[in-house]
């Protein structure tokens, strides 16, 4: 979602602005004498989305008894990298 505002409604509405970035992700278009002079937008948190650190490696076991199971790297790469 994109909205604009102008440069001195950001300077009073900081705040609510900072908040809308950073928890909904609304895209903000910054006006400065009716022209668009720069937008706010939130971070990518590609980072984040990681559901394992790498000393949770650590906790991985495989049971090689498991016949079906061909690959391990494959399935190791699957569930760290969810």
């Amino acid at each position: 979602m994109t909205k604009t505002i102008a440069k001195k409604d950001l300077y009073r509405n900081l705040k609510t602005v900072s908040d809308d970035v950073m928890k909904y992700g609304i895209v903000y278009t910054v006006f400065q004498n009716s022209k668009p002079a720069f937008c706010i937008t939130p971070l990518e948190m590609a980072h984040t989305e990681k559901k394992y650190e790498k000393e949770d490696i650590k906790n991985f076991t495989f049971n090689s008894s498991n016949k079906k199971e061909k690959n391990l790297a494959t399935t190791y790469k699957k569930h760290l990298y969810k």
